[in-house]
């Protein structure tokens, strides 16, 4: 026996069941495994039964907490995708803003093809409502494109909405908007649980894996602002100085104060700042790309965790579904084939 193996065997000799299984979970995501696999065996060997159940205890509690990191990435992946859902209306919406921003009409006194049609269409149609604005049905929305005729008054009544969806997508916005928020208080609530439970058996890892599974859904609909000032209290962190939300504004403050072209009457593009920070933010850019209202927007720290899914994971971390899927998918599911889904889960969460 070498002086290093002698070493080791010594402190694996001091270590408790719970740290012996700690370092043999930790073993598998590293590159050159602490023990091998003939003094693994030898460990185990020398616990007596007591050991061997504290040790087997804290493996089943690892495993439990591999399936619910599993379900929490499930939940990741259905609440950006009812994201993406949501962003498609809405980007569809802005896009058609744009339109009626740049949409020009030759209606000069000229003698073009083109002028004399702008004129009999948007000037001299008899069709045009007099102090109306001109409007164009499109499929989900209606364009209202300013007061045309002899009085011409390029935008719409006050109050009037240059771009109007119509009722089927504001609904789909809505059945989005809530859908989202219920999967996301699942996920916090699913976060809770494995942080809180992995802060207890000492496995950064898995507390690092549980806030990536939800940051991207955090980040979402978060403002560029906001985002840059993460990365700022994530710098500061990382130098060991203590992160004030106040202090990384201000620092931002100045940063943007002094970059050129970013702000105009007082208004600062966000968008042009974040492009600026790249080569010093390297984490993946988030977000929709543009504002949502707040009718539809998930803002991650105002939500609060769904407390019966902290509840039912607590008590039955194996055999719980989030409180979210009550009333949908699993509604119509007979009892006997849900428990052969979660058999088939537990069995996979078991085998890796």
């Amino acid at each position: 026996m070498t002086t290093t193996t002698k070493r080791l065997a010594d402190i694996m000799e001091k270590l408790s069941p719970e740290e012996k299984a700690k370092l043999i979970v930790e073993d598998l995501f590293r590159d050159k495994p602490t023990l091998s696999p003939k003094a693994q065996q030898k460990a185990l060997r020398a616990m007596n039964r007591e050991e061997g159940l504290r040790y087997n205890a804290y493996l089943d509690r690892y495993n439990r907490l591999k399936g619910a990191l599993r379900l929490l990435q499930d939940l990741s992946y259905q609440a950006s995708g009812d994201l993406y859902a949501r962003d498609r209306i809405l980007f569809y919406q802005h896009a058609l803003h744009e339109v009626v921003d740049a949409l020009e009409f030759p209606t000069s006194s000229t003698t073009s093809p083109a002028n004399n049609a702008g004129e009999a269409l948007l000037v001299n149609n008899p069709n045009l409502k007099p102090g109306k604005p001109l409007e164009l049905k499109l499929y989900g929305a209606t364009l209202r494109l300013g007061v045309w005729g002899r009085k011409r008054r390029t935008s719409s009544p006050s109050n009037t909405p240059q771009v109007e969806l119509h009722k089927k997508p504001l609904a789909a916005l809505d059945m989005y908007a809530q859908r989202i928020r219920e999967t996301a208080a699942d996920m916090k609530a699913i976060h809770h649980h494995i942080v809180e439970e992995a802060q207890e058996m000492d496995l950064e890892f898995l507390q690092g894996w549980a806030h990536a599974a939800v940051e991207s859904v955090r980040q979402h609909d978060r403002s560029s602002s906001e985002i840059i000032l993460d990365s700022f209290m994530e710098v500061a962190r990382k130098e060991g100085r203590e992160a004030v939300r106040e202090d990384a504004r201000d620092a931002l403050n100045l940063f943007v104060t002094g970059l050129p072209g970013v702000q105009e009457d007082g208004k600062v593009d966000w968008h042009m700042v974040r492009q600026e920070l790249s080569d010093r933010d390297p984490r993946e850019a988030w977000g929709s790309g543009q504002p949502v209202d707040d009718r539809w927007a998930l803002v991650w720290e105002d939500l609060e965790e769904n407390a019966e899914t902290l509840r039912r994971i607590r008590e039955a971390p194996l055999d719980f579904i989030p409180s979210s899927w009550d009333n949908k998918q699993y509604q119509s599911i007979k009892p006997a084939v849900l428990k052969l889904m979660k058999d088939i889960v537990r069995k996979r969460s078991d085998n890796e």
